[in-house]
């Protein structure tokens, strides 16, 4: 596509190994220079895309985590279509489209609680009560990690309605299942 980099949208052309062959400014803006589509992946993303972003992919929309120059990981649909080229091989046109903000401000989040998740200790690890007298400042600031939580859970009851409608709910009952898992683990260093 020769005026790819004047489209209004985040696109690439890859070829089929993922090397990035051209894309729009748009896309450049947003996630900077990358050689391959699997460097701009946030690693949860990486085996999902190679199994569905190919020349005979059976969907032409996946929903992937792509680093941008944010600090978090953003939610996009990618939009596939491949042509194939006169050496056997095949072009990739991805079409990049942000979710909803709403969304993002949930994968925000729970990015932030995952992280948190994994950095905390194995699930067999009771971590002792916190002494109140002792440490009032971490009693704060897991008394504001609740809040946190609990905005977190009132976004997702917000966004639930539009996910199940398009059949995300899967999305839905991960995410509970992840704040059920933070505030069990707030509840016991609560203790």
């Amino acid at each position: 596509m020769r005026d790819a980099e004047h489209l209004p949208l985040p696109y690439l052309l890859i070829d089929g190994q993922y090397q990035i062959l051209s894309g729009s400014a748009v896309a450049h803006e947003l996630f900077g220079t990358a050689a391959t589509l699997l460097d701009l992946l946030d690693p949860d993303s990486r085996t999902k895309c190679q199994r569905l972003i190919h020349p005979h992919a059976p969907a032409r929309q996946v929903e992937l985590h792509l680093r941008t120059r944010q600090p978090m990981p953003a939610l996009f649909d990618v939009y596939q279509t491949w042509v194939p080229q006169p050496d056997d091989n095949y072009h990739g046109h991805l079409l990049l489209v942000a979710t909803d903000d709403r969304l993002q401000a949930v994968t925000r989040q729970m990015h932030v609680i995952r992280q948190a998740l994994h950095n905390a200790q194995p699930a067999d690890f009771h971590p002792p009560a916190v002494d109140p007298a002792a440490d009032a400042a971490t009693r704060r600031d897991l008394s504001a990690l609740s809040l946190h939580l609990s905005t977190v859970r009132d976004l997702l009851h917000v966004v639930q309605p539009a996910l199940v409608e398009s059949g995300r709910d899967l999305y839905v009952q991960l995410c509970n299942e992840e704040l059920r898992a933070a505030e069990q683990l707030l509840k016991q260093l609560l203790r």
